[in-house]
């Protein structure tokens, strides 16, 4: 027997990395929203957020210039077409590796490192798609999909929903590596 409660068995996330706009980019402080909007950005997760809120600070630690030196020098002795741990922890920490990069150089890479490295900063944008879909395949909720920044906190409001209270979907998406972004809604 079915049970007259929505039973939410489906919810699927697909994020997917994006040619980002080039150079350093801060994102606009955006007032609280309004029902049509499909994002906000949150500039002080302390300020608004619940507990337990996926868009609190993360404890992702300082990128320091010792430490990215060393994985430079470490990325710069590997070939360009193999998996890297050095390159991956470089994008991981992209607003400390972009800033470093701005500030102090990277002599150690060659030039194709170095172009290679600063195209994959470039990609600071994922698409991301939410869709809900209760026990019987009925979708019950959809957002995007909707291009969004990499490393920045923020609110997300699905477009779609049926029979449902509009929930808020909140988070930070990662980039974890050259083909990899991660994160927790």
């Amino acid at each position: 027997m079915r049970s007259p409660y929505l039973i939410a068995s489906l919810f699927l996330a697909t994020v997917l990395v994006a040619a980002g706009r080039g150079g350093e980019q801060t994102p606009p402080v955006l007032p609280p929203h309004d029902p049509g909007d499909l994002a906000v950005l949150v500039d002080d997760p302390t300020a608004v957020c619940r507990t337990g809120c996926s868009a609190e600070p993360n404890a992702t630690g300082e990128l320091t210039l010792v430490r990215f030196r060393q994985l430079a020098a470490e990325w710069s002795s590997e070939a360009l077409d193999v998996e890297s741990t050095a390159l991956d922890t470089l994008l991981f920490h992209g607003a400390d590796t972009r800033a470093l990069l701005a500030e102090h150089g990277a002599r150690e890479l060659a030039p194709d490192h170095l172009a290679l490295l600063r195209r994959e900063l470039g990609r600071d944008r994922a698409w991301l798609s939410v869709r809900m879909v209760n026990d019987a395949g009925e979708e019950r909720l959809s957002l995007g999909p909707i291009a969004v920044p990499i490393g920045v906190k923020q609110h997300l409001f699905p477009e779609h929903t049926r029979d449902l209270t509009p929930p808020e979907v909140s988070g930070t998406i990662h980039r974890v590596g050259v083909r990899h972004l991660w994160t927790r809604l």
